[in-house]
């Protein structure tokens, strides 16, 4: 917990059960903050200094002299208000959130690496959460994933396959230890409005504490080629 004393440009520290004085002002404070969010910093004070905002937030970089190295910190500010509406004093709670912003950065991380993967291999990934009942579907495009309802995917399934697609969601959701493969027509790419005979695989991979199944994971495989070159050789063989 920290506060600016805007008359005196004065920063002060919380320590223990009262706050101290510290050798940083509204100006030296900013070597504590990473290059790459001064910019930010000084735009969220703005309004503050000037008395058109009350509360701001923002999450930065700040040099943490025990780790000797600049770490992510959650900063909420408020400012003190005198009789003349004029800011008195500015204080800032900061939370360290190093750790959260690098589960962030390795989830994006590994994102990335799943969505080369897929494109090299010609699937699209997904995953279905049975206590949210959320349907994730990672695919090459810029947003990475699509999220909807299980009932939703029915959208994308052909009207002649539907009945194939209900025998995967009873599955799903009677959370059952079960694997399934089944082949259906899916339109995935909405742009296109094309129908592709498609290959869909699914597996339990997570369970709660009395084995029901909480996460099925798997891929979806665009088996159009192979389907046709089948048909093929089978009105040759009939000939």
């Amino acid at each position: 917990l920290l506060y600016l004393d805007v008359k005196e440009d004065q920063l002060y520290s919380f320590h223990e059960d009262r706050f101290e004085r510290t050798k940083y002002n509204s100006e030296n404070m900013f070597t504590l903050i990473h290059e790459s969010d001064k910019a930010t910093v000084k735009k969220m004070l703005s309004s503050p200094l000037c008395g058109t905002l009350t509360n701001c937030h923002s999450e930065l970089r700040l040099y943490n002299k025990q780790n000797m190295r600049f770490e992510y910190y959650d900063c909420s500010c408020k400012s003190v208000l005198g009789k003349d509406l004029t800011p008195q004093k500015l204080f800032f709670s900061l939370k360290n959130i190093n750790k959260e912003q690098e589960c962030r950065t390795a989830i994006e991380d590994c994102n990335r690496q799943l969505q080369i993967v897929t494109q090299a291999a010609d699937v699209l990934v997904w995953n279905y959460d049975t206590e949210k009942w959320i349907f994730t579907l990672f695919t090459n495009e810029d947003a990475g994933h699509k999220l909807f309802k299980l009932s939703e995917l029915s959208n994308y399934v052909h009207k002649d396959d539907r009945q194939t697609l209900m025998s995967v969601i009873d599955i799903i959701q009677s959370k059952r230890d079960r694997s399934f493969n089944v082949e259906m027509r899916m339109n995935i790419d909405k742009l296109k409005n094309e129908w592709r005979y498609c290959s869909m695989n699914g597996i339990p991979c997570k369970y709660d504490g009395k084995g029901n199944v909480t996460t099925y994971s798997g891929y979806l495989k665009d088996i159009t080629d192979l389907y046709k070159l089948k048909h093929k050789l089978k009105k040759a063989n009939e000939k």
